[in-house]
């Protein structure tokens, strides 16, 4: 496309979105400072009133795809221009809200919802993997090296330093494969969701809908939690953590569309993800140690046999013992804190029915989120993209 003028690109991106890259020079620098992404903001006066939860549930659920969609497109543009550290992280946790989210009213998305979207999206994240594995292990080994002993410290140095050594590569093979895919995918969607009809009979409102969806997720929760309690809990653990963020990624979207208004919402987000950070570390160590320990049977150039053996030994009895700290009464307590917070969120739903499906009647059908026009609005602060740098990402 090139310069349209001194100062201004204009990229298209897929068939509808363009971004609009504001050059700002600062000081001698030459760096912009700042990208303007044009139809991207999820503001819509008409959708984010008091009768939010009352509207068709059909079209809120429409609205709030497009929304994530979006969210995960200007996650990918961050990742594809390395505008920061956290692209890659952002990207992943979006590809899985948008999934959770849609698996779990894709009644309601109808025609919106491509064939295919689930398996596609989860082989998108699936392909991110290897960069991000070696990030959180990088921060993990650096974490735990205090609490080493010598000869496994200096393992923990070696193997830090082999995984570090590959991270190019791997962020490399993401924007091969994982960001393409993306954007095709990102083109269906939107076309689908454009004139998208639903399949559900079109007469309940969102709060019902998502109420419903609620107590399912809650149902499977209570069945991944009772494997807690088994010898071998780690891979238990980590069902309870997904069940949770499944969860969060289901409530998620609706709370940011109307803030904080639902109290009880908001609380049980609270907890959920209060809940999931504690079973976090707990899971990061356990993959950490099943990957050292696998590691230890092959030969690492430049890490040595005996270091990486001492190593994952220790990073074993550090996880029993973070486990054992967090104990399986403790973790059944705050289970049961957030059940009473989620049947609070269940209630607080329950009651905005009959009072929005009242004044949502007078009010008309939606507004289509793809006529949502706030290309003045800044969404985005990023630098222009740069040459890859040699070596690790930062």
């Amino acid at each position: 496309m090139g310069l349209s003028s001194e100062g201004d690109r204009t990229v298209v991106f897929g068939r509808e979105i363009c971004l609009k890259f504001q050059m700002i020079t600062l000081g001698q620098t030459g760096v912009p400072s700042r990208w303007y992404i044009r139809g991207m903001n999820r503001s819509d006066p008409t959708l984010l009133g008091d009768e939010f939860f009352a509207r068709p549930a059909e079209r809120v659920a429409r609205y709030l795809a497009w929304s994530l969609l979006l969210d995960a497109a200007r996650a990918a543009k961050r990742l594809e221009y390395e505008v920061d550290g956290e692209a890659l992280h952002d990207f992943r946790v979006r590809i899985r809200k948008l999934r959770t989210f849609g698996r779990a009213l894709k009644p309601l998305l109808g025609s919106g919802w491509p064939k295919g979207a689930s398996g596609a999206l989860k082989e998108i994240a699936t392909a991110t993997n290897a960069p991000r594995d070696r990030e959180v292990e990088i921060e993990r080994l650096t974490r735990e090296r205090a609490h080493l002993g010598a000869v496994a410290a200096r393992g923990a140095t070696a193997l830090g330093g082999w995984l570090g050594a590959g991270l190019a590569e791997a962020y490399a093979a993401v924007e091969r494969t994982a960001l393409p895919e993306f954007y095709a995918l990102e083109r269906d969607f939107r076309r689908r969701l454009s004139g998208a009809e639903g399949a559900s009979d079109g007469t309940s409102s969102f709060a019902s809908e998502l109420r419903n969806r609620l107590l399912e997720h809650e149902r499977e929760l209570d069945e991944r939690a009772k494997g807690v309690a088994a010898e071998e809990p780690y891979e238990a653990v980590h069902r309870v953590r997904i069940a949770l963020k499944r969860l969060r990624y289901l409530l998620e979207p609706a709370q940011a569309a109307v803030g904080k208004r639902l109290v009880a919402v908001t609380a049980a987000l609270a907890k959920l993800k209060e809940l999931q950070e504690q079973l976090g570390g707990l899971n990061d160590l356990s993959v950490l140690t099943e990957e050292v320990s696998r590691l230890a049977a092959t030969e690492l150039p430049g890490v040595p046999h005996a270091e990486i053996a001492a190593l994952a030994t220790e990073l074993g009895a550090r996880r029993d013992a973070l486990y054992a700290e967090l104990g399986r009464e403790a973790l059944a307590e705050g289970l049961r804190a957030l059940k009473k917070s989620l049947g609070a969120a269940a209630r607080e739903l329950r009651s905005l029915e009959p009072v929005v499906k009242r004044a949502g009647a007078a009010k008309g059908p939606v507004k289509p989120a793809a006529k949502l026009d706030v290309a003045t609005q800044p969404v985005a602060l990023a630098p222009e993209p740069r040459a890859r740098a040699a070596g690790r990402r930062t």
